[in-house]
């Protein structure tokens, strides 16, 4: 991987729109284990409950790895984008994040994101 290349992150504003940037990333090749998603348990009640959890980010969402922006702070994210993510989560949305494996794929990434209604989208 290129040393330039940072992890990217995106908030979505609902499952909807989390759904179709998650799809977006399988399309490209990234599994359940390159991708992570942060949300509050609010909108993991909302969005997620057992009988719905039959997507991917679905199953993801239910597990270990829903928790809060606070764990950004190792991700070399700024930390003023950070308290922006951490007020996004508390309000319902939801974050995710993976490590884009080129330059091509962190450029289609964001474009793909963008489409899918994805706000403040970082790399």
């Amino acid at each position: 991987m290129n040393k330039q290349q940072h992890v990217m992150t995106a908030l979505f504003p609902d499952r909807e729109s989390a759904e179709l940037g998650y799809s977006a990333l399988s399309e490209r090749g990234y599994t359940s284990a390159d991708v992570d998603v942060l949300m509050s348990e609010y909108a993991q009640r909302r969005y997620f409950t057992q009988g719905s959890a039959k997507t991917e980010l679905g199953a993801k969402a239910m597990g270990p790895a829903s928790g809060s922006a606070a764990t950004l702070m190792g991700c070399n994210i700024p930390e003023e984008r950070v308290r922006q993510y951490d007020r996004g989560i508390r309000n319902g949305g939801i974050l995710m994040l993976v490590m884009p494996r080129s330059n091509e794929d962190a450029w289609q990434i964001d474009n793909l994101w963008r489409i899918n209604r994805a706000q403040d989208v970082y790399c």
